[in-house]
């Protein structure tokens, strides 16, 4: 059973009741960050937060950490990714960017360069690429850029956990 990194986000204050909850859950390894959690555990200890959690908003599988110099920096580390592993090449796919730092000035335009790297990737191994669709993804991707460094995720749940069974009008 392999491992994986997840940052579990939550609401300011609410990190340490987070932390009771998550080694409830069966978290392993728990290292506090800025408004949430790394932990680490099978694919399937991430879903379990997702079902389970009272305290959590997001979890994010984490993908990679690197260093960037300019925003089309974002577009190859995108297109390197092994994309095909979790979005199918007719699925659909949705950005969010939370961008605090000189590199990226706009956090719209670093979405946009990573949407293109992950497309043209899928675009050159199956002939076909995934749409974008912001209301209902099939994939949400998650980026934060802080400074000069670069974290992607998937959104597990692909919407805040707080509408867990949210019923539109």
């Amino acid at each position: 059973m392999s491992s994986h990194s997840f940052f579990v986000t939550t609401t300011r204050g609410l990190v340490g009741v987070l932390e009771q909850e998550l080694y409830a859950l069966g978290a392993r390894v728990v290292r506090p960050a800025p408004a949430g959690l790394r932990v680490r555990g099978p694919l399937a200890f991430g879903y379990r937060i997702c079902l389970w959690s009272r305290c959590a908003s997001r979890v994010i599988l984490h993908l990679d950490d690197f260093s960037i110099d300019n925003v089309d920096d974002l577009y190859r580390r995108a297109r390197e990714l092994a994309w095909e592993d979790h979005l199918a090449p007719d699925g659909s796919l949705v950005v969010d960017v939370v961008a605090q730092g000189e590199v990226v000035t706009h956090s719209h335009y670093a979405a946009q360069r990573i949407k293109d790297g992950v497309v043209d990737r899928m675009r050159e191994r199956f002939a076909t690429r995934p749409s974008v669709d912001p209301e209902q993804p099939d994939v949400r991707i998650s980026a934060y850029v802080r400074g000069r460094g670069c974290s992607l995720g998937i959104d597990l749940a692909g919407t805040p956990l707080h509408r867990r069974g949210w019923r539109p009008e």
